[in-house]
């Protein structure tokens, strides 16, 4: 069985189209009318072929007697995806399905679909999202929520805040984050609450405070030594060597307590 099958009318006739309806709407699954920008016939712009040809298929369809219906047009270029997806939004009430395809790999390909995806969700536009890339799925899906959570739609893990270190760090960052973050990571699977918190993670004593006071619980460093934060306020000093440890303990107290931090 499938929740939900997806439908490129620019590779196949409109006979099959047909059909296809017709099984869909017998079983009572969703269609997805996925146009994109490799099988569209140009005539003008890309983004006005495009949507043309959505709502082409949007008209079959209805005509049918079909309206589960959800959308996406999805083009390689962010502007063009942005483009589409601005427009069929002021013409139809249909669910969209947001995504840039044949993004590839690598920094690039990542940056096409977070900024594609989260200009699109910003706005208000889009209802579901798939991350392309040339990589196995669960990479798609860790961007995929990266960008939900990042833009405050939804929480999967807690957020970990940390400076990019320079000369006035005196204390080892990178190996404190390293602790700290899995720690952090084995505390979410164990209490669901703690997706919720904001975790500051800083390395100098000028910057650091203002910043680990900013979220939930942090940490700022300096000579060998850490100050440990708790909703602004600091709660003691200690050692590099244990601050991970008191840093974690802290957060379990959070977690059995009133959870008084939860957002």
């Amino acid at each position: 069985g499938a929740d939900k099958i997806r439908l490129n009318p620019g590779n196949i006739p409109q006979k099959d189209i047909r059909e296809i309806v017709k099984a869909a709407k017998e079983r009572g699954i969703p269609i997805r009318i996925g146009i994109n920008s490799g099988s569209v016939k140009i005539k003008g712009t890309l983004t006005e072929s495009m949507v043309s040809s959505a709502l082409d298929a949007i008209k079959l369809l209805e005509d049918m007697g079909f309206e589960q219906i959800v959308i996406s047009l999805k083009t390689p270029e962010i502007e063009e995806t942005v483009a589409c997806y601005r427009r069929i939004s002021e013409l139809v009430d249909y669910p969209l399905h947001l995504g840039i395809t044949e993004a590839g790999r690598g920094p690039l390909a990542l940056s096409k679909s977070i900024l594609g995806i989260g200009m699109l969700l910003y706005e208000g536009i889009g209802d579901t999202i798939r991350v392309s890339l040339t990589e196995p799925s669960y990479k798609e899906i860790e961007v995929a929520k990266a960008i939900l959570q990042a833009l405050s739609i939804r929480r999967f893990y807690p957020e970990i805040i940390s400076c990019p270190t320079c000369g006035r760090v005196q204390v080892n960052l990178r190996d404190v984050l390293d602790r700290v973050e899995r720690e952090v990571n084995r505390l979410n699977k164990v209490y669901p609450e703690v997706k919720n918190l904001k975790i500051a993670v800083m390395g100098c004593s000028v910057n650091g405070p203002g910043e680990a006071r900013q979220a939930d619980i942090g940490i700022a460093g300096g000579r060998g030594r850490f100050a440990l934060f708790k909703k602004g306020i600091i709660i003691g000093s200690y050692p590099e060597a244990s601050i991970v440890e008191k840093l974690i303990n802290e957060i379990e107290k959070m977690t059995k307590g009133e959870k008084k931090w939860k957002s």
